[in-house]
């Protein structure tokens, strides 16, 4: 078909085939170009985009198909400014998205296959500050980096375990609080039931263990310590170095030199302390939160993100009402 025959007579809704094998359904304008609502398909019959158009590009709200996402979103002359993507993974993104690599930035939500929720301000496909609900109803709330909580942050687990401070690779890692309820293995006289609170630890850790000056006032079942206060140095989770001992009346017990949560060196006081030699409730190498890294799904860039835009009114070899 001429261009001369064709120009002159408005167009609405046709069948064209292009030169490169795609083929279009849908609303062309006078310059035969697509502009309206229709239908990209490519050489194989497999649908490219559906959806809203002008002047060839997509315009309005459509969905575009990729071999390992789809795209439902907003464009504006071709460029896509707010979306959700569905990957094969079935992780689900929906909010603000940069248009030339197609990665979440901005404000938006992911869900991820193991029904983890990532909220909050996104870069490049990055979460930077937010809030991740873990499917397990554990809580972060803070800033990430890398895929892992870094920087500052607030993390409340289920059984209501807290920890408010500094994060390095998903560990706690600096000054920071921290509140046990209840821990899966047994602490020698610190054995509390499940929901008895274990203790409150304000201080430093290294790599999430406790290292370096800390305070934590003890609770529990044992009516040997429950209510005092370590006061000193801390290595591996456990008193270590120079520290003493308070009763829960605030009086000092003990005061002298501890090596791995037992009392070598002791400076004797008025008070007998019930049991000098103790272990406190030692965390796992991920402290008890879940891997961040295993949750995280990331948008990929699709290698053809553009393919809606290749074929354009000058490549029609035929087309039919």
């Amino acid at each position: 078909m001429s261009r001369a025959s064709t120009t002159t007579q408005k167009v609405t809704k046709c069948k064209a085939k292009y030169s490169n094998g795609f083929t279009y359904e849908g609303v062309l304008d006078e310059m035969l170009r697509r502009s309206g609502f229709g239908s990209l398909f490519n050489e194989s019959g497999i649908t490219v985009y559906t959806g809203e158009w002008m002047d060839d590009k997509r315009h309005g709200n459509g969905t575009e198909y990729y071999d390992s996402k789809t795209i439902n979103g907003a464009w504006k002359y071709g460029r896509l400014f707010e979306a959700q993507i569905v990957d094969t993974a079935m992780d689900i993104y929906e909010g603000a998205i940069d248009p030339d690599t197609l990665e979440p930035h901005g404000d938006g939500c992911l869900l991820c296959r193991s029904n983890s929720i990532y909220c909050g301000e996104w870069c490049q496909g990055a979460l930077i500050k937010g809030t991740l609900a873990y499917s397990n109803g554990d809580v972060y709330t803070g800033n990430f980096r890398n895929r892992e909580r870094n920087d500052f942050g607030k993390y409340k687990s289920v059984n209501g375990d807290t920890y408010i401070g500094t994060w390095k690779d998903n560990l706690p890692h600096g000054f920071g609080t921290c509140c046990l309820h209840r821990h899966p293995r047994p602490m020698n006289e610190l054995n509390p039931p499940n929901n008895e609170r274990l203790g409150n630890y304000i201080g430093y850790f290294r790599n999430g263990k406790r290292c370096g000056q800390g305070r934590m006032l003890l609770h529990g079942s044992s009516t040997d310590l429950r209510g005092y206060t370590y006061d000193g140095q801390w290595y591996d989770d456990l008193p270590h170095g120079s520290g003493r001992l308070e009763s829960p009346q605030g009086s000092v017990c003990v005061s002298g030199i501890w090596e791995c949560g037992v009392l070598k060196e002791s400076t004797p006081l008025s008070q007998r302390i019930p049991n000098p030699a103790f272990r406190t409730a030692k965390f796992r190498k991920d402290n008890g939160f879940p891997s961040l890294s295993q949750s995280r799904s990331k948008a990929k860039t699709p290698s053809y993100c553009s393919v809606a835009e290749i074929v354009r009114s000058d490549d029609i070899i035929s087309m039919t009402h």
